[in-house]
């Protein structure tokens, strides 16, 4: 029997539902935190970038340096919205960071959680292997408090760290609700 999704509207009007998943199995989704003003002045800035090199593709007459500029910045802009995450899951024991193709989708496991809380990125946090400002920020980065840490965030002021052995630092829209899903879903175990 299919089950119609209870959707619960937040103040930031994003979706968060809950909904049976495969094999009767209740399914947990939450949005990223929308884009917090540095992030969203670098996206702004790289769209301004593919514009400016738009029209000196039209206006020059060495369309080439145009042309590639466009394509280069379209690219980058292309890859970096599919490497962000598109929506956090839980369900199956398991946290899932939905990203868009190419890139696959990222699964912690829940059964060594030591640790799950909202986290501060602020001060200095060093990117080792990974992309930053456009649409968010994602891959390998330090810092003093956490060490090495996997982060997908979209916004290093709503952001939560899943340790289990690793690091894991994403930006769910209403990370306190997350923490309380997640914590019980720990607790069923």
């Amino acid at each position: 029997m299919l089950r119609r999704p209870r959707c619960v509207r937040s103040a930031g009007e994003h979706l968060r539902e809950r909904r049976a998943g495969p094999g009767g199995t209740e399914l947990r989704t939450y949005q990223p935190a929308r884009m917090d003003v540095a992030t969203l002045v670098a996206t702004v800035f790289v769209f301004a970038l593919f514009a400016f090199f738009m029209v000196l593709a039209v206006l020059t007459p060495d369309e080439f340096v145009g042309a590639a500029g466009t394509v280069l910045v379209a690219v980058v802009i292309a890859i970096s919205w599919q490497f962000r995450p598109f929506r956090y899951e839980i369900r199956d024991g398991a946290v899932t960071i939905v990203r868009g193709w190419p890139f696959k989708s990222i699964t912690i496991p829940l059964a060594d959680v030591r640790e799950v809380r909202i986290v501060s990125l602020r001060g200095l946090t060093v990117r080792t292997f990974g992309v930053g400002g456009l649409f968010g920020s994602g891959g390998w980065f330090w810092n003093k408090e956490l060490g090495r840490f996997f982060a997908s965030v979209t916004n290093i002021k709503h952001t939560v760290l899943i340790a289990n052995g690793q690091s894991f630092v994403i930006s769910p829209e209403r990370p306190d609700e997350f923490i309380a899903d997640v914590k019980q879903t720990i607790g069923r175990r």
